[in-house]
């Protein structure tokens, strides 16, 4: 089971290269928007080496505390720019859909669009990369329900990447 944390996790799952561990821990201890820390809560276990975002699925329990779990795997070490993958932990599309139309928000018009991140639906499991700044921001609005995941999951650029709305 993921360990039950009062910030949102970084896991380190790739132990090839301890100089961009050491990177990536700096860029975390970084405040994102020039003013904000970045609130997340570090595991460097080498029990977690090699796993992928199914395995962190799987270790999540329905009750999980958090909407995301964010993965420093062997991209983010072989990346200049360090980008972390951020893992939806989100119930799936099925069981959002079925509270909406219980609750009578159910809009065909958009489910007709297809489910998952193009329509900021919530997708269980679904990734995206995002800086050390933007993972900050993310932490920071799930954490107080400011924002929902799918309005950072829209918000990547042409590469797939969350950089804390920096072209808006």
């Amino acid at each position: 089971m993921l360990p039950i944390t009062e910030d949102h996790l970084v896991i380190r799952t790739d132990f090839s290269d301890p100089s961009a561990w050491a990177a990536v821990q700096a860029d975390l201890a970084q405040k994102w928007d020039d003013e904000f820390d970045i609130y997340v809560e570090i595991i460097d276990d080498p029990a977690y080496d090699g796993l992928g975002p199914e395995q962190f699925l799987a270790m999540a329990p329905a009750d999980y505390p958090h909407q995301i779990v964010v993965l420093a795997d062997s991209v983010t070490m072989a990346d200049p720019e360090r980008l972390l993958l951020v893992v939806s932990l989100e119930e799936s599309d099925e069981e959002r859909e079925a509270f909406l139309r219980e609750h009578g928000y159910w809009d065909e018009e958009t489910a007709a669009g297809g489910r998952g991140w193009e329509n900021g639906w919530p997708q269980r499991g679904g990734v995206f990369r995002s800086t050390a700044p933007g993972v900050g921001a993310i932490a920071a609005n799930l954490s107080v329900a400011n924002m929902d995941l799918g309005e950072f999951a829209t918000a990547v650029d042409e590469q797939g990447v969350f950089r804390n709305f920096e072209n808006e």
